[in-house]
């Protein structure tokens, strides 16, 4: 019979695990994974209304997996707010000095700094320490790799408090990289209704060396002050498989949610992303201020196989792109998946970006469908790899008022099949292909046209001019692109639906495989546009 233990923040020193003797901390949860240890289909389950933390060690470290019907589960009882699990580690210790009026100092002299929470907020690193803002910090260490240790000043930590003095906040300096870490090789972990907050990393799951990686699954959580909030990669021959994140919130870190590679050649198959919604990713560039190379991106993927990304939104921030793609060039995969119904809005980046290395071994037969992309500071929608064994399809999409192209094939790419989209208010072009891209545009609505919103190969075109000849090696042919119209798609009002009177409502054409409109159902009469 399954165990069931019990974890809350507000209870006693010295509990058991049981409901009315819980454990309060994370330490004893990584106590007990540790000896005797977690069996498949035990429940973990964590108070609502309460927060809890680590008290002497560095993070929740899970040494045990579940199995295929019976997986281990974290999940929340009671009432109230979700239960935090606070990803910040151990509080700071020592004492806090005020050696310049609001800067205060703290003696630490260690080497494991990986970021600064006051109150489970991440704090933005300062340039220097004269002069830095209230809710900002500075390591000074020769162990500090992005700013250089200042010799006028002793070795440790400085802070400036969003208010009052250190003594009023709960300070967190990361010294774990992870806030629950998941061992290496481990599968069938369920984490249900729970708010991972204030840390380097949210989840993270250790780099797998001796097997593939099945059912890691997020249900319902919250992830949210974090620099990463969770990453499930796997690393070389070792892919991960079936793992879910599904009606998650991120709001307010660095890097959302990535499922792939950590060494950029293992695949990741099967995954289901699906009606998450993230939101604010390093829009205040804080989370980028300390730390390593940080890919400001709201969902991501490497070397997806099969892979669904259904029904998410994402908005704000996001410098490297709403929803992203990538593939080894020569290792990857990238076959399969489905991107329908997505939202993706007010973002600085590109809305969604298709493969990162054009000649990457990509079979094909990707969709991408009823996704809207709208007011990205880049592209729209962005092919970046070629489709090789079977054609892949951009269709049905609606991209409004992008920054730069709202279609765009990069060099050389081919397989793909654009067609049934409504590009509609461009910053800069409607469509930009790239020198020598054969990818098709079909039966698509560009609206409104004014001189030359279309490129090839970085000439500027015509609307006539692109509808009609395409630049393919260095010899101008043409492109079948007869069926592409300029047209008012009469929006019914504050969406992107087409009005009973649009003339683009049985307009479109049926692809190579089956389309999805905005709902995330296949259409019945195929129209240009998401809905």
């Amino acid at each position: 019979m399954a165990n069931v233990l019990y974890v809350d923040g507000l209870a006693a020193n010295g509990g058991v695990g049981t409901l009315v003797s819980p454990w309060n901390c994370l330490d004893q949860v990584t106590a007990y994974s540790t000896s005797p240890g977690f069996l498949p289909g035990d429940i973990v389950q964590f108070k609502r209304g309460t927060t809890i933390a680590v008290k002497t060690a560095t993070a929740l470290s899970i040494v045990n997996g579940g199995a295929e019907e019976e997986p281990i589960t974290f999940q929340d009882y009671g009432v109230g707010p979700l239960p935090i699990i606070d990803c910040g580690g151990v509080a700071i210790p020592g004492v806090w000095t005020e050696p310049f009026t609001g800067i205060y100092y703290n003696t630490y002299s260690g080497s494991a700094v990986n970021g600064f929470t006051e109150d489970s907020m991440w704090l933005t690193h300062s340039a220097a320490i004269a002069g830095m803002d209230a809710g900002q910090w500075f390591w000074n260490s020769t162990s500090n790799v992005k700013f250089p240790y200042q010799s006028a000043y002793p070795v440790g930590l400085y802070y400036r408090p969003t208010s009052g003095a250190p003594a009023s906040h709960i300070l967190r300096k990361c010294s774990s990289t992870n806030g629950v870490g998941i061992g290496s090789n481990l599968s069938h972990l369920r984490f249900k209704n729970l708010h991972f907050k204030g840390g380097a990393v949210g989840v993270a799951i250790g780099t797998p060396s001796t097997t593939h990686i099945y059912g890691i699954e997020f249900i319902r959580c919250t992830f949210e002050e974090l620099r990463t909030a969770l990453d499930i990669s796997g690393s070389g021959v070792w892919s991960t498989n079936r793992c879910k994140a599904k009606y998650c919130i991120v709001l307010n870190c660095g890097k959302g949610i990535h499922f792939g590679s950590r060494d950029t050649s293992a695949p990741a198959y099967d995954h289901d992303i699906i009606g998450n919604t993230v939101t604010n990713i390093d829009l205040d560039a804080r989370f980028s201020s300390f730390g390593g190379a940080l890919d400001r991106e709201g969902i991501g993927l490497q070397n997806s196989v099969r892979c669904k990304i259904v029904g998410n939104t994402i908005q704000y921030g996001c410098l490297h792109g709403g929803l992203l793609t990538w593939i080894h060039g020569t290792l990857g995969k990238f076959d399969g998946n489905l991107f329908a119904a997505n939202v993706v809005k007010d973002i600085d980046g590109s809305g969604i970006v298709l493969g990162a290395a054009v000649n990457a071994p990509s079979k094909g037969y990707n969709v991408v469908s009823g996704n809207i992309v709208a007011r990205a500071g880049q592209y729209g929608i962005k092919v970046n790899t070629t489709s090789t064994l079977r054609p892949s399809l951009v269709t049905n999409n609606v991209i409004d008022a992008c920054g730069l192209a709202h279609l765009f094939t990069q060099s050389t790419c081919a397989g793909w099949e654009i067609q049934n989209n409504i590009s509609v208010n461009p910053v800069t072009h409607h469509a930009s292909w790239g020198g020598a891209s054969t990818c098709r545009p079909n039966a698509n609505d560009y609206w409104p046209i004014s001189g030359t919103q279309f490129a090839e190969n970085g000439v500027a075109r015509s609307w006539g001019s692109f509808q009609h000849e395409v630049y393919m090696n260095g010899v101008t042919v043409p492109l079948p692109d007869a069926s592409s119209v300029s047209v008012d798609p009469q929006f019914t009002v504050g969406t992107y639906r087409l009005a009973p009177t649009s003339p683009l409502k049985t307009a479109g054409l049926y692809g190579s495989h089956a389309a999805l409109d905005g709902d995330g159902v296949p259409f019945s009469i195929m129209p240009i546009g998401a809905y």
